[in-house]
């Protein structure tokens, strides 16, 4: 997002939508999180109270990711490819800091929530040890991101079969070598888009499933 944004760049409380510090936050840790924080990142075109209904299902914070327009929000996830941008920058100056003060997180990213958490890795973040990141509907293979990541973070994926987004976990794959592996990929990822496309994606498997919690 762009520099004008970055206000927009930090922890919100997901029960009530509020921005927090980060002494806030590691209070919020010891106390609602057994000593951990657990951060969501969200994709495209997610507004900021949907980001925080969707974080609030999964964690105790958002580190929210502006959405600016389609036609931009698509831009900057394109631009995230090529390394860590701006948004990128202020996440890893927040894990740094929760690493210090000994946190361990636990990220719940996605689609372009990857991308962010791949170049915050890419950029040198720092993660205190037992931390974890959950990957759903990547457009970052698990290896990319298990690469990315210092040793001892685990990766957990979840990405639907027939998500349209494995055709791009499929072609990542065929090129790092794993050719069965991302053929079987792509062919999920075509059958959901060419199911998604007539019904205009709104029932698409594109998107963050729900969970029923009771102790965020």
């Amino acid at each position: 997002s762009p520099a004008t944004h970055s206000q927009h760049h930090q922890l919100l409380h997901t029960k009530s939508g509020a921005p927090i510090s980060i002494e806030e936050a590691k209070y919020l840790a010891r106390y609602a999180g057994n000593g951990r924080l657990s951060i969501f990142l969200n994709g495209v075109k997610t507004s900021e109270p949907d980001a925080v209904r969707q974080g609030l299902d999964y964690a105790l914070t958002v580190f929210y990711n502006p959405s600016i327009g389609t036609i931009s929000d698509f831009a900057e996830a394109a631009s995230q490819l090529g390394g860590p941008t701006e948004i990128d920058l202020e996440l890893a100056r927040i894990l740094n800091r929760l690493a210090e003060a000994g946190v361990p997180v636990d990220i719940v990213a996605f689609s372009q929530g990857n991308e962010i958490i791949w170049n915050t890795a890419r950029a040198g973040a720092r993660f205190a040890p037992g931390s974890t990141v959950e990957s759903y509907s990547s457009p970052v293979s698990k290896q990319d991101l298990e690469d990315s990541l210092p040793d001892g973070i685990r990766v957990l994926p979840h990405t639907p079969f027939n998500d349209p987004i494995s055709l791009v976990q499929g072609a990542r794959s065929i090129r790092q070598g794993d050719i069965f592996g991302g053929i079987i990929r792509i062919y999920g990822g075509y059958n959901g888009l060419k199911r998604d496309i007539p019904g205009l994606f709104r029932s698409t498997t594109h998107r963050m499933p729900r969970r029923n919690t009771t102790d965020r």
